[in-house]
Formats: structure tokens, C-alpha cells, sequence
């Protein structure tokens, strides 16, 4: 069994959504009864970086890795990766491959390392749990907003099932709040997930946000594949809010955190003035094209003309006092 030198090569294996190798154990060795020095575990980032092996040239070397310990808050991970070597007479490598370990191995490179004296990788473990990570602020002074209740509902469309509620969370003093919303299983297979944000009440002197809806889409082994957000034409501030999924095997920060799911949420104490010119003589017949000029407190406003409801709306008001619509 021999020490491995600093001039072998390298594997570097790192972290991503699937893979928090916080701390990880990892056990590497070869055909040729090399063993890595002490175990390698990586560091809080989830990298290490290991010499495996000597030089070895014209020959065809078989490395195995395997991790020996279960992180907390992921399952197991007990795959055995397998990778096939050949090195030139230089002790460079000619070819690699991956023979076993494609599961947990993400968008491994077949080409990137010839003629190097090192491969990265990127080895992936499964959380256990999905987390959502809110955060609410003031819109117009761009503040925290903490004690704000928020009910989360989950939909899974693919089996047409109606909404359950996942939890009721309020925002700390920060205006964070990270929660868990579902479980990382293979049940998720290929499934349609709704989540549903609902504002259970608004703060004091706020206006009430809608529902923010965003549907996630969950591949065979139940990591997440996509996501799109649900946007309606109208909808308080629906717009302005910010859903970032980690759909792209990419794990998200949260408040110095890991999340699989960020959504950013603003508030104001502004409101909509919606002004309708109807018909005296048919209650409900809007009259299309009509315009006002509108002064709140002396600040003025000139509306678009109105719809074809005879409506037309100036949004996100934030003027108090004296109102004055002329025709």
C-alpha cells in the first residue's frame, strides 16, 4: 500500500444542489493499491483536493472513490465511483472514462483533462429536505420587514390533488424565514409541483400582496429539473417579486445559508386609485376613451384613457390628502 506524492494525480470533487459535501469523508484508492493519505474530507465549501496516485506511464490505471460518512441532512450516499485512467509515456493522461458512478457524478467531462496531470469532478448527494428561503422588505425605503405571516400550500398537479398547507412561518427581525416545503424522494418522480405563497395578513398600513405561485417540475430521482413562475395580469407587487429555484444543479445562499428555493417579496403602503366612467343610464356600461386629470394633496396624475370597462387605473400611489378627479 503506498503513500501518495504531491506530483499524482488529482481529483477534485466539489459540491452542488445535490451535493452539500460539507465535511464529507472520502476514501480513494486503485488497482495498483495506492490509498489516498488520511482519508481526504472536504472543506466547508465542499472542495478537496487529493493526489491519488503516482506517475504512472503506459498503463492503464482503475481508481475507485467512495464516501464513507452520511452528511447530515442527506441520505446516503453508498455508490462506488469508478474511473478508468490511461496515461502516456510521460505520465500524462491519454484517456479516461467513466465506468461506474454516472448516478451521482454530474456532467462529467470525457476530454477536458488529456494531456493533464489531473480531473475534476463534481459528486453529488441527495438533501433530504426542499427549503424555501422568504425574504420581505419595504419597497420604498427598501427595509426588512419582520412579523409578517406567510402560509405555504403545495399542488401536485400531476395527479390534479387540491392545495395542502406545507406551514405557517412569519419572518424574523430581518425580514428572513427559511422553512422546509417538501422532501427530496423518488415519489417526486417526474412530478408537476405547485407552491403557493399567501400573505395571511398584511401589516399595519400595507396593502395585502396575492398569491405568489410557482410551479416546480422534479426529474426520476427526485432532484429538480425546472421551474416557472405563475404571473397573472393583475396582482399586488406580483411582478416586482423574485423566485429563484436551484434548477440548474447550482445550490442557492440564503441569509448565509443553503436553500434550494429564494423568493424575495416587497411591500409598500401605496395603493391603486381605479376610476370608472359608466353610463347613467345603463348601471355597469363603462364608456371607453374617457380621461381625467387627478390631484392628491396637489401632487397630479393623468391616467391613460379609459378601457374598454370604461376603467383606468394609477398604481402604487403613495400621496395621502385631498382628492380631486376632473373630466
Amino acid at each position: 500500500m503506498a503513500t501518495l506524492s504531491k506530483s499524482s494525480l488529482l481529483s477534485s470533487l466539489l459540491n452542488n444542489l445535490k451535493n452539500s459535501f460539507i465535511f464529507s469523508t472520502l476514501k480513494i484508492t486503485n488497482d495498483k493499491g495506492d490509498t489516498a493519505f488520511g482519508n481526504p474530507q472536504t472543506d466547508s465549501n465542499g472542495y478537496v483536493t487529493v493526489p491519488v496516485s503516482t506517475a504512472y506511464r503506459n498503463e492503464t490505471v482503475k481508481y475507485y472513490i467512495e464516501q464513507l460518512n452520511t452528511v447530515t441532512g442527506y441520505y446516503p450516499n453508498n455508490e462506488i465511483i469508478e474511473l478508468d485512467v490511461t496515461f502516456n509515456d510521460s505520465g500524462k493522461i491519454h484517456s479516461y472514462s467513466l465506468v461506474s458512478g454516472n448516478e451521482i457524478v454530474n456532467n462529467f467531462n470525457g476530454n477536458a483533462y488529456i494531456n493533464t496531470r489531473n480531473i475534476s469532478m463534481q459528486i453529488m448527494n441527495m438533501p433530504k429536505d426542499v427549503k424555501l428561503g422568504i425574504y420581505k422588505y419595504d419597497r420604498v425605503n427598501n427595509t426588512s420587514m419582520g412579523e409578517v405571516e406567510f402560509e405555504i400550500l403545495k399542488t401536485d398537479m400531476s395527479s390534479g390533488s387540491t392545495a395542502a398547507s406545507v406551514a405557517n412561518v412569519a419572518t424574523d427581525t430581518s425580514g428572513n424565514v427559511i422553512l422546509v416545503v417538501d422532501q427530496f424522494t423518488t415519489s417526486l418522480n417526474g412530478k408537476n409541483i405547485k407552491y403557493t405563497i399567501h400573505e395571511v395578513s398584511q401589516p399595519a398600513t400595507y396593502r395585502k400582496i396575492q398569491d405568489i405561485e410557482y410551479l416546480v417540475r422534479y426529474n426520476i430521482d427526485g432532484s429538480i429539473a425546472s421551474f416557472t413562475q405563475a404571473f397573472t395580469s393583475t396582482g399586488v407587487m406580483k411582478a416586482e417579486t423574485s423566485i429563484d429555484v436551484a434548477s440548474n444543479g447550482v445550490i442557492r445562499y440564503f441569509n448565509g445559508q443553503r436553500v434550494h428555493m429564494k423568493a424575495t417579496i416587497p411591500n409598500d403602503n401605496a395603493f391603486d386609485l381605479i376610476i370608472k366612467n359608466e353610463d347613467a343610464n345603463f348601471e355597469g356600461f363603462g364608456i371607453e376613451g374617457s380621461r381625467f386629470d387627478v390631484s392628491i394633496n396637489g401632487t397630479t396624475y393623468s391616467p391613460s384613457a379609459t378601457n374598454t370597462n370604461g376603467e383606468t387605473t394609477i398604481e402604487n400611489i403613495t400621496t395621502s390628502g385631498n382628492l380631486i378627479i376632473n373630466h
